[in-house]
């Protein structure tokens, strides 16, 4: 146990441990109570240089986020402590909990024009108050010019090809984004259904800020639609297969889409540029190349995964959303 949550520990007198969580890179979630059961407040611990700095950023995200706290149903921070240093180094970060319960969001793919999930409509108001109220003058946060948020990102992808030759090929598939003239906006960095909890009827709270930055106003409603379960009789969903029914075919979900880039005043040339900085970006993260690390397993999957999607996309000419186009 980290010497901070020692010290908060015996202050309360007894807070029961709730759960303990490993996660990757030496880090560890640990959910505290001192009544009955519901969580007070959150440690996450981290040991080693890599476990520490996604531990850094999430605690540096909730600390310009304290404004929105309340107004949003984010998790505050309460304490943070690091030392160490090299392969000793450590940090505990303790938050405030977020009450609430994760709901699955699962789309029936044979039926394209039926109503959203709730769960996907319920987010997608949530992310409308969090983009309307965290402008970077709000949060204090720097938002790169938007041709220069995607000339790190494919700065990024071309360091990565040099570093991790095993996937250079799948790293470089992907094309230049395009031109576009956009403003970033703030982004969660990993908003998907699991990172969103709910009280009834449909009052959200987001955890897991650590990938607080800038991107686009279409980044985080891609994030989540790209981690729907797709469900359908008789058949297994890969993920090329539900991405080109959500994405490239007709039906509510893509008309969704394209709403949501018609409300941020995106044309059919900026919406496709956002959309492939968020595959590039994305492509990344699920490899393990930015803050969030992945094992063996986890990078292997997300190499089968995206194989697949590249090539179909090459295959089409790397389409957009917004277009119509036959399958």
């Amino acid at each position: 146990m980290h010497e901070l949550v020692r010290d908060l520990v015996r202050e309360e007198a007894a807070a029961p441990l709730l759960a303990r969580l490993p996660l990757d890179d030496g880090a560890l979630i640990a959910a505290f109570a001192t009544r009955g059961a519901a969580p007070l407040w959150v440690a996450k611990t981290a040991y080693g240089e890599s476990a520490c700095r996604r531990l850094r950023a999430e605690a540096a995200a909730l600390e310009r986020l304290a404004p929105l706290a309340l107004t949003l149903n984010l998790p505050r921070r309460l304490a943070w402590r690091e030392g160490g240093s090299g392969a000793g180094t450590h940090a505990c970060l303790v938050q405030s909990a977020v009450a609430g319960k994760q709901r699955p969001c699962v789309w029936n793919a044979d039926h394209p024009w039926a109503e959203l999930p709730g769960v996907l409509s319920a987010a997608a108001n949530w992310l409308r108050r969090f983009q309307r109220l965290a402008g970077s003058e709000a949060l204090g946060l720097h938002l790169p010019a938007w041709p220069d948020l995607v000339e790190q990102v494919c700065a990024d992808a071309a360091r990565d090809r040099q570093q991790n030759p095993e996937w250079a090929s799948l790293l470089a598939a992907l094309p230049p984004p395009g031109e576009a003239a956009l403003r970033s906006a703030v982004v969660h960095g990993d908003f998907w259904a699991g990172n969103v909890l709910w009280q009834p009827p449909w009052r959200a709270g987001v955890v897991d800020w650590s990938g607080l930055s800038a991107g686009s106003a279409l980044d985080d409603l891609l994030t989540f639609t790209s981690n729907l379960t797709c469900g359908g009789a008789g058949r297994v969903w890969t993920r090329l297969g539900c991405w080109q029914a959500l994405w490239f075919s007709p039906g509510r979900p893509r008309e969704f889409l394209r709403g949501w880039a018609r409300e941020a005043g995106y044309s059919n040339a900026d919406a496709r540029c956002a959309f492939y900085v968020f595959l590039l970006r994305r492509l990344r993260w699920e490899l393990g190349l930015g803050l969030q690390t992945r094992n063996r397993e986890d990078r292997l999957r997300a190499v089968r995964d995206w194989s697949a999607v590249v090539a179909w996309l090459a295959q089409q000419r790397f389409p957009d959303p917004f277009t119509p186009m036959s399958l």
